[in-house]
């Protein structure tokens, strides 16, 4: 019922939206604005996921969504199809980020109920801050198994973005210059997408490797090095380009905004597949001190 009253309710705020513009057409804002829809979209799918809601109401949600963002008018200089196309990959990545989170939920849920695992009450105790399994050889279990079950959807996620970074550095003035003129020169952006996707296809290559070690407690801690010399070789290219062929701080601020989104989907795999708490704080550090200044926010 609260799934069905949902639907209801947002596709009533939908068609209210939709009059108050055509009779009060808005002018072309600020891209933030859109960006900001686009968090509230990815929020409420993931909750969604969640909440265990029927796949039918988050079903009617998305489509709801989908079609008002299609039929409104221009809200930001972004205009169309850059829009619909940021809010519509905003639903889709809160679902795929809850599909995900209720994965863990549902297998965790299984083995309790299998009596594979102890119930609640006699559960090994958990370190407040770490969250370690006092119990070393619990903790052994659940890392290793919590970074195998991660090797597949890093692997889509790897494979998406480097092809995402090739295609842009193919048609980089056609697709990102009227988004950013001349905030970079386009052999330095096609350098820079470039080595974005060798970085990325080269750390599917490790995770793979990973994979197939018989020692997954070994394995994890070679990832996380080999996570980590990745990023620094990749950030230390970038910054011998860009210090050869210094940017202009013209891009959007949005855009980097925008960007940032992989960085942080990679802090939370970091945690999601057990990789080592020295080898997250590490990356985490290089990305801080290492990356370039791109926009005004400098």
């Amino acid at each position: 019922l609260f799934g069905a009253a949902l639907v209801v309710m947002h596709a009533s705020a939908w068609a209210a939206l939709l009059l108050i513009f055509r009779v009060h057409p808005p002018e072309p804002g600020h891209p933030g604005l859109v960006v900001a829809g686009g968090v509230l979209c990815f929020l409420v799918s993931f909750y969604l996921r969640h909440s265990a809601i029927p796949w039918q109401s988050r079903a009617g949600y998305a489509a709801t969504n989908a079609i008002g963002s299609a039929v409104l008018p221009q809200l930001s200089v972004l205009g169309r199809p850059a829009e619909p196309l940021l809010l519509g990959g905003a639903l889709l990545l809160g679902e795929a980020a809850g599909y995900l989170l209720e994965r863990r939920m549902r297998l965790a849920f299984l083995e309790r109920a299998a009596g594979r695992r102890s119930p609640a009450a006699a559960a090994p105790p958990l370190h407040p801050w770490t969250l370690r399994f006092t119990d070393p050889e619990e903790e052994a279990v659940y890392t290793a198994k919590a970074f195998r079950s991660a090797f597949p959807p890093l692997v889509v996620f790897l494979a998406v973005w480097a092809a995402v970074h090739l295609i842009l550095a193919a048609v980089y003035p056609v697709a990102i210059s009227p988004l950013a003129p001349d905030a970079f020169p386009h052999t330095t952006a096609r350098q820079v997408l470039f080595l974005a996707a060798c970085t990325q296809l080269s750390g599917l290559i490790a995770r793979w490797r990973a994979d197939r070690m018989q020692d997954q407690q070994r394995a994890r801690v070679l990832f996380g090095r080999a996570v980590n010399a990745l990023t620094a070789v990749s950030y230390a290219v970038t910054l011998t380009i860009l210090r050869l062929h210094p940017p202009e701080l013209h891009a959007p601020i949005y855009l980097f905004g925008l960007y940032q989104l992989l960085p942080s989907l990679l802090v939370v795999y970091l945690r999601y597949s057990a990789i080592l708490d020295a080898h997250r704080f590490a990356w985490i550090a290089v990305g801080f001190t290492l990356s370039p200044p791109v926009t005004e926010i400098a």
